[in-house]
């Protein structure tokens, strides 16, 4: 039993002396007489090891002899024995810098690229980057995390970022965070270049009474440099006609200075029965730059009244809603002035416009203070004179005038992708756009897709794109993408998915699309085990992605997993199918094997509570890869759009697929997206977009059906309504879909007063179908009863006969035209 003594390891040998103890066995050290002791193969130190980093050796354990290494450490490549470090590449592939210049009013943005990487490297803790800027001459320009996303592969410079004369080289820093001696780095220059200076004058242009005081007002005049110095104004005057010469005089006939040096001209000026007319030429300077622009105005006698419209910078984009306001002073105690507007083609390549159709004015009419004008009325190129006339019943009568200078969206532009085939998730495609032209460069592009002949899984269309097309890549610099697409055609459309890139000038002119279509199917997962399993390596690669800061191949990866796993209604048809599929071999089964029923059910469930926990763990890691993702974008309104609406799609599943990990994270991509919107407290609108407002607004419904989050959710819905308010004082009003999200976010919160059972919104306001019980169900959310209140304001008003606007009301159902 002591085996004579020796150690248990080693053969003891009976002879006529005793018992003999034999040497220690394979893999082991000393003798058997004393110890038998596991020989340890790491002892000598065979892995690798510099001083800093090294390979995990372990000792193969007895009977066996030697050692393993393990992989080689961060940053390093070889078997673990040998190891070397890697190295790194990175290159800035894309910029805003357009022949070495970028302007000081514009949104500048660099895009660095990681090269590929040896594939026998370690590298599990990701990629980290920084950016620097040094100038000439010299100044103190820090680039923010928060701000720039400096710690990103995308820097990003705000418009107003960069001084004039200046010239800039802005460095990317790379390196492993498991190794920061694996590094590399990439540069490029930047030299900001002067723009013109903008003459404009405000309260010019039109008809005025000599009794009136016209004021002509030079100093809304910009300096898109924002330049140091003083800017200078010079006026001339001219009049034409009337027999006198050109001379300009006043009410009194106190002949005019040949120039005038103030910002602002306050003038009663000489007029006539029929009108004397002038011109008023503002020219501004600072330093060497200047710029000029003329003013017409007509003189009659009397003080009619005096209408002004607000002036315009630039150009306007015909794709956006125009919003003209005007002022009207100079007006006769107790008299009646009718306003009208009027839109007249000012050359002769301008086609006519026509004011009284519904595809034109958006406002009340064209009597209203303010004139707005549909998207898509003006014609790109055109030049448009704005006129609006102030008639008083005695005969008096104003005007002013306003010169429209149209944009035009890029122009040619195409697509090219490699290869045209493929399978979603897995085939690399790669998209470049070539061939776009514009005066107002440089241009950003925007990459997405779209389901043909069917409708896409998730909803993250941005307001530049149509409602069935989903993002890959936000607009950028970036002229090529490659993508591994989220989702596969639709059989019955033989596969096809289109991709599509748009194009956005400095103004926001977008063109395009320019499309191709491609035909990808997908994997076939035959289970619900290979479905889960094959989105779990999905988010894998998306947690690397993220990790080496690709953030749209992170994002696309996520949102191929979240089709993966689908809605509720995917989520209830799979378990149908599979609960069906069991039922049908489980008869065969259970003969066939002897089995209990009883046992064999138990089986299937403790099967199908599994899958629902790893779906659950899933959607907590989609969340938090989201929320991760969204503060390493800037908050751009296309980024707002995207993430509210991936998120909102995310946790519209299963109450038992929700953690409440997903919830908070969930939360927190929210409440990011409505405080960004909520930042430009120098203007006081909101950036919210309608779209972006609504993904908010259902992601709350989703989430607060499931449970109670108290406090902040709540804060986030009031923070929602604020934004819309903003949203309102900028003459913008909701639409029905968001009233509706709005509704259901607060049926959701259990403010109805109906049991929190996660019913739908339909029911919910069945039970609250007077303005008076919505308003009430509103005061629980804080404001959005102003925002009801502003709406119901703006359907009244609306006249069915000037816009199109008039024609919603009788679009909605009856419990809708109630509110």
């Amino acid at each position: 039993e002591d085996n004579g003594g020796c150690d248990l390891r080693s053969n003891c040998t009976d002879t006529a002396a005793g018992p003999v103890c034999g040497p220690c066995g394979s893999g082991y050290s000393g003798s058997g007489e004393t110890r038998c002791v596991d020989t340890d193969g790491c002892a000598l130190t065979p892995c690798f090891d510099d001083g800093r980093s090294a390979a995990l050796c372990s000792d193969v354990a007895a009977p066996g002899v030697g050692y393993l290494c393990g992989a080689c450490p961060e940053g390093y490549k070889g078997n673990g024995q040998l190891c070397e470090l890697c190295t790194l590449d990175v290159e800035i592939t894309a910029s805003s810098v357009l022949n070495g210049q970028v302007f000081h009013s514009q949104r500048v943005q660099m895009v660095g690229q990681l090269g590929e990487m040896d594939t026998e490297c370690t590298n599990t803790l990701g990629t980290s980057f920084q950016w620097r800027a040094v100038s000439v001459p010299a100044e103190n320009l820090e680039l923010s995390n928060a701000i720039n996303k400096a710690d990103t592969l995308t820097l990003t410079l705000p418009e107003g970022s960069l001084s004039v004369l200046t010239k800039y080289t802005f460095t990317l820093e790379a390196w492993l965070a498991g190794e920061p001696r694996v590094r590399a780095e990439a540069a490029i220059e930047a030299y900001v270049a002067q723009q013109p200076l903008q003459a404009l004058v405000a309260g010019g242009g039109g008809v005025v009474g000599e009794d009136t005081l016209l004021k002509l007002d030079g100093s809304v005049s910009v300096d898109p440099d924002d330049a140091p110095g003083v800017m200078t104004y010079a006026w001339h005057c001219r009049r034409h006609g009337g027999g006198e010469g050109t001379e300009c005089r006043d009410r009194s006939g106190a002949r005019l200075p040949l120039q005038l040096s103030n910002a602002t001209l306050m003038l009663h000026m000489q007029g006539s029965t029929e009108g004397l007319k002038y011109t008023f030429e503002l020219t501004v300077a600072k330093g060497y730059r200047t710029n000029s622009t003329v003013v017409a105005v007509t003189v009659m006698q009397g003080d009619p009244p005096a209408p002004a419209i607000s002036p315009i910078i630039g150009k306007v984009n015909p794709s956006l809603k125009l919003t003209l306001p005007s002022t009207l002073s100079s007006v006769r105690e107790g008299s009646t002035v009718e306003l009208e507007w009027a839109v007249v083609a000012a050359s002769n390549t301008t086609p006519s416009l026509d004011l009284l159709s519904p595809d034109v004015l958006l406002s009340e009419s064209i009597h209203s203070t303010v004139l707005v004008l549909q998207p898509n009325a003006l014609a790109p190129l055109g030049r448009y004179l704005v006129q609006l006339a102030a008639n008083v019943k005695d005969g008096a009568y104003g005007s002013a005038s306003l010169l429209l200078v149209v944009n035009q969206e890029p122009q040619g532009g195409d697509l090219h992708v490699s290869p045209l085939e493929g399978v979603a998730l897995e085939t690399s495609f790669v998209l470049a756009t070539t061939a776009w032209e514009d005066d107002d460069l440089p241009l950003e592009y925007l990459f997405a897709y779209s389901v043909v002949g069917g409708k896409s899984c998730v909803t993250s269309s941005t307001s530049t794109a149509s409602e069935d097309e989903v993002a890959l890549a936000l607009y950028g610099p970036a002229t090529t993408l490659e993508v591994a697409l989220p989702e596969a055609g639709a059989e019955e459309a033989d596969f096809m998915v289109e991709v599509l890139v748009y194009a956005r000038d400095t103004l926001g002119a977008v063109g395009g699309p320019r499309a191709r279509n491609l035909t990808v199917r997908g994997l076939v997962l035959e289970s619900e085990e290979q479905v889960v399993s094959y989105s779990k390596g999905v988010l894998h690669d998306a947690s690397v992605a993220l990790l080496n800061g690709v953030v749209d191949s992170a994002v696309n990866n996520v949102v191929g997993a979240s089709c993966l796993l689908g809605t509720p209604a995917t989520s209830a048809r799979r378990s149908r199918l599979r609960r069906a599929r069991l039922q049908r071999l489980r008869q065969a089964e259970v003969e066939a094997a002897g089995m209990d029923v009883a046992e064999v059910e138990e089986d299937e469930e403790l099967e199908a509570e599994a899958l629902t926990l790893e779906r659950r763990a899933q959607r907590e890691e989609m969340v938090v890869l989201m929320r991760d993702a969204n503060s390493m974008m800037v908050a751009t309104a296309e980024a707002q759009e995207r993430m509210a609406g991936l998120v909102a799609n995310i946790v519209d599943c299963p109450p038992t697929e929700l953690s409440r990990v997903t919830e908070d994270a969930a939360l927190e991509v929210m409440d990011a997206v409505v405080t960004s919107a909520l930042m430009d407290t120098s203007t006081g609108v909101s950036k919210l977009t309608a779209s972006a407002g609504e993904q908010v607004l259902a992601g709350l419904s989703s989430l607060t059906a499931q449970g109670e989050h108290g406090a902040s959710a709540h804060r986030i819905l009031q923070a929602t309504a604020d934004a819309f308010l903003q949203t309102l004082a900028s003459g913008e009003l909701p639409t029905q879909a968001i009233l509706r999200s709005a509704l259901s976010a607060l049926c959701s919160h259990g403010m109805t007063g109906r049991p929190s059972n996660g019913s739908s919104w339909k029911s919910c306001c069945s039970m609250h179908s007077s303005r008076e019980a919505w308003l009430s169900v509103s005061m629980g959310a804080g404001r959005l009863e102003e925002a009801w209140r502003g709406f119901s304001a703006g359907m009244r008003v609306a006249s069915p006969k000037s816009t199109g606007r008039g024609s919603l009301v009788a679009k909605m159902s009856p419990i809708e035209r109630k509110g």
